[in-house]
């Protein structure tokens, strides 16, 4: 009898617990079309934050937030652009109007062996291709150009990337070529 009374008095204090300090958060979103998402206990939530950058590239991080005050959430990310939501995790990205920080390191415009115009991680003759843009008219570049793609063009800040980008635009093929 004194151990039932006992195993009674300990679900009693486990649920007191569970109500008051271990409470989930329940959050309730109202997505852009509309429609509402069910109510999901949670005690945190993974975000996926990810950055796009001009040159095509992508990086990103995954955190855990605490869902307690997800009021507070949704404000720390008003300026991310919501691009999912799932029950178990929210993704968030964000243009950056600049280069990626890997092409500011070590990034080159360079040409693939198909006449492409593309962006390499370190010189075109690695072949670390980071990103092609279009397939450049080989007979319209001057010898000089060539042999700079050739070697390839360092990239090392967003105004760099737009003029070699904008400058090689006109030697574009089209698609009647």
């Amino acid at each position: 009898m004194k151990i039932r009374i006992f195993i009674m008095i300990v679900l009693i204090i486990l649920a007191i617990l569970d109500l008051f300090v271990f409470k989930k958060g329940t959050i309730k979103v109202h997505a852009e079309n509309g429609t509402n998402i069910e109510q999901q206990e949670l005690d945190e939530l993974q975000f996926k934050l990810q950055l796009l950058y001009i040159d095509g590239e992508v990086t990103g991080e995954v955190i855990k937030e605490d869902v307690n005050d997800i009021e507070q959430l949704w404000n720390e990310y008003k300026d991310w652009h919501l691009v999912e939501i799932n029950v178990d995790h929210i993704i968030f990205e964000k243009e950056i109007n600049d280069i990626s920080p890997v092409l500011k390191a070590n990034g080159y415009f360079g040409l693939t062996d198909e006449g492409m115009l593309t962006v390499f991680y370190g010189k075109p003759e690695n072949n670390n291709k980071i990103r092609s843009f279009y397939q450049i008219d080989l007979e319209k570049l001057k010898n000089i150009q060539r042999e700079q793609l050739k070697k390839g063009i360092p990239v090392q800040s967003k105004e760099n990337f737009q003029h070699i980008f904008n400058t090689f635009k006109q030697y574009k093929k089209t698609a009647s070529q």
